[in-house]
């Protein structure tokens, strides 16, 4: 469906949104027997259980669905203009079948240690700037951000006013856009 939504995409001027949650690296395990036999010949040395065979030909299947979108965004000359943010929403499960390693942190899904609350993430796109392509940025960066960090970035604001005018609290992100691309600290969270 992502792809049908960007290859009708006509006016590649007009910015545009889209949210992409895959389900691919979650239980229940399971993947096509055509991305078990390519693990299979990708890893050499055996795995330590068939749940961690599993897995790791979920993460295949899910780099290949990734570079589609990718190829797609390039082929529509969309790539230029898009900034790709990819991110988990928790640590993974360690637990069977879950299968997943987040070594060398303690813990994953499910619980409070480092493993369970920290994930890798990446952004890139051609709206990245070319000096930090290929970077690293080590800091904190919340999942409550990224939604203040794109509203910053589409010149929007992330106030919720009709949340205030129900006397909700605010949105607790803070834009970490400047921070990423210029590799320096955020701060000290309040």
């Amino acid at each position: 469906h992502a792809l049908s939504l960007i290859e009708r995409k006509k006016n590649t001027t007009v910015p545009f949104f889209l949210f992409y949650a895959f389900h691919l690296v979650h239980t229940p395990l399971q993947v096509p027997q055509s991305y078990l036999d390519r693990i299979d010949k990708i890893v050499k040395k055996p795995f330590d259980t068939q749940n961690r065979r599993l897995y790791a030909a979920m993460v295949l299947y899910l780099d290949e669905a990734v570079g589609e979108l990718v190829n797609k965004l390039q082929e529509s000359n969309l790539w230029d203009n898009t900034l790709l943010v990819f991110v988990a929403d928790n640590g993974g499960p360690i637990y069977e079948p879950g299968a997943a390693n987040n070594f060398p942190r303690r813990g994953g899904k499910y619980n409070d240690f480092q493993g369970g609350i920290n994930t890798n993430a990446f952004v890139s796109g051609g709206f990245v700037p070319e000096d930090v392509r290929g970077t690293s940025y080590d800091d904190v960066i919340s999942i409550s951000d990224w939604y203040t960090t794109f509203c910053a970035l589409a010149n929007v604001s992330h106030e919720d006013n009709m949340a205030r005018r129900a006397g909700l609290p605010p949105v607790d992100g803070k834009n970490q856009w400047n921070a990423i691309i210029q590799e320096t600290e955020f701060g000290p969270r309040h």
